[in-house]
């Protein structure tokens, strides 16, 4: 699941990271 940052959304592409609401990537 995203929030457990097991997914790599669209918003969230940095170098195949996971995105966590602790680490948000987005805009």
């Amino acid at each position: 699941e995203i929030l457990r940052g097991t997914l790599t959304p669209p918003q969230c592409p940095l170098f195949g990271r996971t995105c966590t609401p602790e680490s948000p990537t987005g805009p």
